[in-house]
């Protein structure tokens, strides 16, 4: 049982070490009745170092920046919980600040993709999707790493007048916007503009709040919100959300 969890934790996990680890996971076990056993020992530091450093470094280093801040995170910190050298990393991004590019970028990428695939299945029809966007945030808000958007505490966290970063966030947050705009515009909302301000200003505040309040549950106050919006904007709520 310890190993099937083992693997449906791997399975999902958001880093690319830990999905290279189930690939070798898997070519090494034997089936012994519905159990799944490891055809040798292996243990959480081999499946680690199967991954490329580079993916470690990365990773890891997405981890603790999300986690403790980009400035609160030290490169020693980086490089001892990745297990890579300090040659690895200089070889390959040249400084700290290279570092962080690449992780708010790794961060960014992978969660666009899991937040627009989320959406996508939420609802069967543009309206019930649009209307589904707390329920997916609230998936995102329950995980017990949830540290907030890496963009919004790297600019909060002395960041800010990094352009770099800055670019970075907003090259995030027009993706977002972009996505966001095709399910209003599918939706049938009026003013797409001003109505994709606003609930951008809405998830963000979410964001924001559940970080600061992680017992509270934002997802009712959000939609109602959110109803309140739409019905503003032109499109009467006959249709009924689908349930995320």
């Amino acid at each position: 049982m310890r190993s099937i969890k083992a693997r449906s934790y791997l399975a999902k996990s958001p880093f690319l070490w830990q999905k290279q680890a189930l690939v070798f996971w898997e070519r090494n076990l034997i089936e012994v009745g519905d159990a799944m056993t490891p055809s040798k020992d292996i243990d959480g530091a081999s499946l680690q170092a199967l991954a490329k450093p580079v993916d470690r470094l990365v990773d890891t280093a997405r981890q603790l920046f999300c986690k403790n801040g980009i400035a609160a995170t030290g490169i020693q910190e980086v490089l001892a919980a990745s297990d890579v050298s300090r040659m690895t990393l200089y070889n390959n991004f040249g400084s700290k600040q290279a570092l962080v590019i690449a992780a708010l970028e790794k961060e960014g990428k992978e969660w666009r993709e899991w937040f627009f695939h989320r959406i996508e299945r939420s609802g069967s029809t543009p309206l019930s999707r649009l209307s589904n966007i707390f329920a997916v945030l609230e998936e995102w808000f329950s995980q017990a790493d949830y540290y907030g958007c890496g963009f919004i505490n790297a600019i909060a966290g002395g960041s800010r007048d990094d352009h770099e970063i800055r670019s970075l966030a907003m090259a995030h947050k027009g993706e977002l916007k972009g996505f966001l705009r095709h399910l209003a515009h599918d939706a049938g909302i009026g003013d797409e503009e001003q109505f994709i301000e606003q609930l951008i200003l809405l998830i963000d505040g979410a964001i924001v709040c559940r970080l600061t309040n992680p017992r509270t549950s934002l997802r009712q106050p959000s939609e109602r919100l959110l109803s309140i919006m739409i019905e503003a904007h032109g499109f009467g709520c006959d249709e009924e959300s689908d349930a995320a």
